[in-house]
C-alpha cells in the first residue's frame, strides 16, 4: 500500500484564521460551463478582480463515473477555475489552494512523497485519473498563478464530535461490523487504513492558504506513520471479536 509522507504534522492555529473567515465568499458556480457558469458572467469578472485567495475543493468523487463525465467536471473545470485565477492573478490573487488527493498515486506503493506526480501509474477508477489529471494542470499554471495543492486521503467526521455529512467510505462496513452482521472480510487484518477527520483537513487548508511561502508547494493530509489496523480498529472501538480475514 502507498504510504504518503507529508511535511505538514501538527497544524498550529492562527488568529488570522478568523480574519480570513469573515472574508469568504462561496458563490454557486457549475464546472461545467464557461465562466464557471457563473451567474450573471460578469461575477466572473467581479471575482477575478476581488479574489485575494482562490480554494478549488468542487469535484465529482464517484469512483463509478464513465471517464467521460468525470473530466468534464474534475479536468475541465479545473482548466475554468485557473481561468479564473490567471485573471486574478493579474489583480489582487495572492494564493490559490487546488484539493487533490493522495490518490493520485493510483496504483503506486511505497513511500510516495509530496513533490510526486508522475511515475508511470495506472489508476483504478476515473475519479483518480481525473484528479491526477487536474493536479498536473495545476502544476502546470504554477508559473502564472500562485498555487499550491493538498491531498488529502480518505476524509471521515469530526474528530471531537464524529459530525459527518457524508456516510461513505469506511462508514458502511464499520456500521455491519459493529452490528456483527459481516463476519468475514477479503484482505488481511493488518491491512493499513488511512482516514483523516475532517476538521484537520479544513484546519491544514486554511493554515497553508495563509502562508506566503506555501505556494508552489504540495502537502499530503494523511495519517502517515500513524496509520492503525482494520483489525485494531474493529476491536478498539465496537469491543467486539475481530472478523474472519479471507484471500480472495
Amino acid at each position: 500500500m502507498a504510504r504518503p509522507v507529508g511535511i505538514l504534522d501538527d497544524i498550529v492555529r492562527d488568529k488570522r484564521q478568523e480574519v480570513a473567515r469573515r472574508k469568504v465568499a462561496a458563490p454557486r458556480a457549475a464546472l461545467e460551463r464557461a465562466c464557471t457558469g457563473l451567474p450573471p458572467a460578469r461575477d466572473f469578472e467581479a471575482l477575478s478582480a476581488e479574489a485575494t485567495h482562490v480554494v478549488h475543493a468542487a469535484a465529482t468523487t464517484r469512483f463509478d463515473l464513465p471517464l467521460g463525465e468525470a473530466h468534464a467536471v474534475n479536468v475541465e473545470g479545473t482548466r475554468r477555475v485557473l481561468a479564473l485565477a490567471r485573471r486574478a492573478a493579474r489583480a489582487r490573487l495572492e494564493r490559490m489552494l487546488y484539493v487533490s488527493t493522495a490518490y493520485v498515486s493510483g496504483d503506486r506503493s511505497g513511500v510516495i512523497r509530496e513533490e510526486d506526480l508522475e511515475a508511470g501509474q495506472t489508476f483504478v477508477n476515473s475519479y483518480e485519473r481525473t484528479k491526477h489529471d487536474a493536479e498536473r494542470e495545476v502544476r502546470a499554471a504554477m508559473g502564472e498563478v500562485p498555487a499550491l495543492v493538498v491531498r488529502p486521503c480518505a476524509v471521515i467526521g469530526d474528530s471531537g464530535t464524529g459530525r459527518t455529512s457524508t456516510f461513505n467510505v469506511i462508514y458502511y462496513p464499520l456500521k455491519l461490523l459493529s452490528r456483527g452482521l459481516l463476519r468475514a472480510l477479503p484482505g488481511s487484518p493488518f491491512t493499513p487504513i488511512d482516514l483523516v477527520p475532517v476538521d484537520y483537513v479544513a484546519d491544514a487548508m486554511n493554515h497553508v492558504l495563509l502562508r506566503r511561502d506555501a505556494v508552489g508547494k504540495t502537502y499530503h493530509l494523511t495519517a502517515g506513520d500513524r496509520v492503525e489496523t482494520i483489525g485494531e480498529m474493529i476491536v478498539d472501538e465496537f469491543s467486539t471479536a475481530s472478523p474472519r480475514y479471507t484471500r480472495t
